[in-house]
């Protein structure tokens, strides 16, 4: 962090991250493939920010306020307010709504990434259309019980 390092409030930065806040001099240095001088370049990381686990950021980026960053990604250019970005180079794929983020700022609903301290637990959701499609496989894992058989279609059930 020698070339600066901003992070706002409530960000969230997942594990094994990488943040550069400095390049080396290596156009027309004095050797190759660069000298001793380094460019301070600050990174900025704006309030309600949520930077995924191994993402890499370089020298000199700014990370708009609510923007996500998806895990693994190789973000090279600045990210604008509210936008989800993913992938090397981090492109924007979506964006956060407004009208919802800036709800939440003015009910000072956030999340202060102390989850299990505040909530004691994760609430664990398995969207419908990951049910619908994977039902078989979830049943395996044991994240969804096994239907229960209807007596008057299963022979095998006494009744």
């Amino acid at each position: 962090s020698v070339g600066g390092l901003h992070i706002g409030n409530y960000v969230g930065i997942g594990y094994n991250c990488m943040i550069v806040t400095f390049n080396h001099a290596y156009r027309n240095s004095e050797t190759i493939p660069y000298d001793n001088r380094i460019f301070l370049q600050p990174v900025i990381i704006r309030d309600f920010a949520w930077i995924g686990f191994n993402v890499n950021i370089l020298p000199g980026i700014e990370i708009g306020e609510g923007a996500i960053v998806a895990m693994g990604s190789v973000v090279t250019k600045n990210v604008p307010p509210l936008a989800i970005v993913m992938g090397n180079p981090a492109t924007v794929i979506g964006r956060r709504s407004e009208q919802h983020f800036e709800k939440c700022k003015a009910e000072a609903k956030t999340n202060p990434n102390r989850i299990l301290e505040i909530f004691g637990k994760f609430e664990e959701i398995i969207p419908i259309m990951t049910q619908k499609r994977y039902s078989k496989e979830l049943q395996d894992l044991g994240l969804v019980p096994e239907p229960a058989a209807d007596p008057l279609i299963d022979p095998e059930i006494e009744g």
